[in-house]
């Protein structure tokens, strides 16, 4: 099971992620043509076409976001969050907005700065975001002449700086890639060796759970409507993934996709063959169908971005009728489709902390047991 998962799953989505940011973020690339084009007439259709390649490039993100174990993991997640590191912390606008104009000093240095204002999460800030104004209180030496500075300057000097971070993004994924490979650490001779088998069933049993429950579920869906406590007003739309490209829907639809990817084990097998060997095959199909379910409702969504649900959500009868969509998701709410596919989203996490950890023989991973939904 786990050699096919990491033949079919999880190394061919690292090698998809390195060739996809590597072209990204190459001298002649999308994103150099656009920052070259700046001020001329073909700056809006190179901004268009590179915002089309950022997007393809955080799809296959995504997907391994779904499998942070091992190389991607070690170090407190240090080369997972030089990709991209919204997991863990939010994204802060105004280090970002220092970090472009302290990039063009001589000492700087990429390394130095927290991941909060690295990865494809900052790249995206500085690539569709439309306002230039910097973000930080007035009171910050670094950013007071900003906003005096031309749109042209402005926008050449977040371009050059987010090519910094795709060049970045671009060695971070290679060398994961290259930690899985034998020609590189052979990271994957110890994850299929049958010495390590129960703790690395246990290490992806892990990053499934979490990222289904404490990511999908939770941080990108829940959080922003205002469903989960921590948000502690009536909702949290600033903290919705991908806002700026409002591409936040999409992000949990290559979650759950890869999640079935590992699942099943792509064309091997998978964690449902262990389910079906222990003779609960109907729970390994309704784990399946139960994913599939989310994936499926975010194709058909013809709503609003999650962005703009949860800024709609402003009062009692908003919040309510948010709540009521979560409760009862096989309907998907046409005006809050978010709350309808995170109800859905936990009727696959509610399988995967009872009968899936049970069958499977596995214990639920810290940071779930003590989640109270």
């Amino acid at each position: 099971m786990l050699k096919d998962i990491a033949d079919n799953v999880i190394m061919p989505n690292y090698a998809d992620l390195t060739t996809k940011s590597a072209d990204f973020s190459k001298t002649d690339g999308s994103l150099a043509n656009y920052c070259a084009a700046i001020g001329t007439g073909t700056e809006a259709s190179t901004r268009t076409t590179a915002q089309t390649e950022w997007k393809t490039v955080m799809a296959a993100i995504q997907r391994t976001e779904t499998h942070a174990l091992g190389p991607a993991a070690n170090n407190s997640d240090t080369l997972r969050n030089r990709i991209y590191s919204f997991a863990s912390q939010y994204l802060n606008t105004c280090e970002l907005d220092q970090s472009v104009i302290l990039s063009e000093n001589a000492d700087f240095v990429l390394a130095e700065r927290s991941s909060n204002q690295k990865g494809h999460g900052a790249l995206e800030y500085l690539l569709f975001n439309d306002t230039l104004t910097h973000s930080c209180a007035e009171i910050i030496p670094t950013t007071q002449n900003w906003n005096a500075q031309s749109e042209i300057d402005r926008k050449t000097k977040r371009c050059n700086y987010g090519k910094l971070l795709a060049a970045d993004i671009a060695e971070a994924s290679a060398s994961v890639n290259s930690a899985w490979k034998a020609d590189g650490s052979d990271y994957r001779a110890d994850f299929i060796s049958e010495a390590n088998a129960g703790a690395n069933v246990q290490a992806m049993s892990d990053a499934l759970i979490v990222m289904m429950d404490k990511q999908a579920k939770d941080r990108k869906l829940s959080y922003p409507v205002g469903i989960k406590q921590e948000c502690s007003t009536i909702s949290c739309p600033e903290n919705t993934e991908s806002k700026y490209s409002e591409t936040s829907f999409e992000n949990v639809k290559n979650n759950v996709q890869s999640f079935i990817d590992l699942f099943t084990g792509g064309t091997g097998s998978g964690f449902d063959d262990l389910i079906i060997d222990a003779d609960f095959a109907a729970t390994a199909t309704n784990i399946e169908t139960t994913a599939q379910a989310v994936v499926t409702a975010i194709t058909n969504n013809s709503g609003t971005s999650i962005y703009d649900q949860a800024s709609s959500i402003t009062d009692a009868t908003t919040e309510g009728a948010c709540t009521n969509a979560y409760g009862a998701p096989d309907t998907v709410s046409a005006d809050y489709s978010a709350c309808s596919i995170a109800g859905l989203a936990k009727k696959v996490t509610d399988l995967l902390k009872i009968d899936f950890v049970t069958i499977v023989n596995v214990n639920l991973p810290g940071s779930v047991q003590s989640d109270n939904d």
